[in-house]
Formats: C-alpha cells, sequence, structure tokens
C-alpha cells in the first residue's frame, strides 16, 4: 500500500471509484467515471485533486456587498472524509473500493468496513480505534492527516462555516456511508 507499484495485485480492493451522476440516483446517466489508483500517495494526491475540483468554489454577495467566498462542498470537509475513508477502510478480505457517488444534490462517500476494535456505535464519531495503524501514520509523516482523531469533526466545522448542511452518516455491519449535502 505505502511503496508498491502495483497495491491492487495484493489488495483488489485498494482503489478509489468516482461516479457523477446527472441526477440524484444511480439510476440517472453517468457524467463522469474516475479511477484512483496507486500506493497510497498517489491516491492521497488524487483525492486532494478531486476534493479541490468538485468543490465549485465562488463568490456569494453579502447584505454589505461584499463577496464571501462558499463551496456547494468545502474541500476542507472533503479532503478530511475521503482521506477516513483511505485509511480506515477494511483491505482484509474486501474487494470492494471506496466508492464516491457524487449526484447533483449530495457527494456520499461508502468505505468498506465499518467500526474497527472496541468503538462503538455510541462512541462514534468521537472514539477513536485504527484499523490500519500503519496506513494512519503514513498518512501523517506525508502531510494528509493528523491522527488525532479529529476528521470527522474538522469536516463537521468546515461543513458549518460554509453554511452547508450537517454532515449526514450511518454506521452499518460492513460499511460506512458519508453524506455530504450541496450547499445552495
Amino acid at each position: 500500500m505505502l511503496f508498491g507499484s502495483d497495491p491492487e495485485y495484493f489488495f483488489p480492493g485498494a482503489y478509489v471509484q468516482y461516479v457523477r451522476y446527472v441526477g440524484t440516483a444511480q439510476a440517472t446517466d453517468v457524467e463522469v467515471e474516475q479511477r484512483l489508483s496507486g500506493d497510497l500517495i498517489q491516491v492521497m494526491r488524487a483525492i486532494d485533486q478531486l476534493a479541490q475540483a468538485v468543490a465549485e468554489t465562488r463568490p456569494l454577495r453579502q447584505t454589505d456587498l461584499s463577496d464571501r467566498m462558499v463551496s456547494s462542498y468545502p474541500p476542507a470537509a472533503l479532503h478530511e472524509l475521503l482521506t477516513n475513508a483511505v485509511i480506515h477502510r477494511n483491505y482484509d478480505g474486501s474487494t470492494a473500493p471506496v466508492a464516491i457517488n457524487h449526484f447533483s444534490d449530495r457527494i456520499e462517500i461508502l468505505n468498506p468496513g465499518s467500526l474497527f476494535g472496541d468503538l462503538t456505535a455510541a462512541q462514534f464519531p468521537q472514539g477513536v480505534s485504527y484499523r490500519n495503524p500503519v496506513l494512519a501514520e503514513a498518512a501523517k509523516v506525508l502531510g494528509f492527516a493528523n491522527r488525532f482523531g479529529r476528521g470527522i469533526a474538522l469536516a463537521q466545522d468546515a461543513l458549518a462555516k460554509n453554511g452547508s448542511p450537517s454532515l449526514e452518516y450511518v454506521v452499518g455491519e460492513n460499511h460506512m456511508l458519508m453524506t455530504v449535502r450541496r450547499r445552495l
């Protein structure tokens, strides 16, 4: 995962699949499809580029006639959520990729693997349990994560500062689903 030229040879689901749909459901036409793969640094750089590309940052006129920059999807929130999905996913026995489904009204990030170790649904999102501590440490050393267990809190804060709807999440038996609603 860290240095291999083909991590998918050993971990078939070790990639990120991005699909942008025209409408609000998977039954609508696909506008863009992208596979983000490679070693950890390649994937982390690619998801950061994706976060910037889908942000749709624009000026918003204020009552005092000044402009404030807002994003449909704050890049800082997407960075945290996508980083968490790559680092905390289940690589053992799962061939499913991290799936990013971008609809006209939201982005859904589906992560194979649910909570790990002694972390319970009642403790989430404040608690921390590292399924992949080596990946987490590598992401920290490479500057993509802080390893303080505050990624979800940072994402929620970025959404609030942007005036976006709150982060929605589902903790499933074998997956995590994070939903970021589009700021209008």
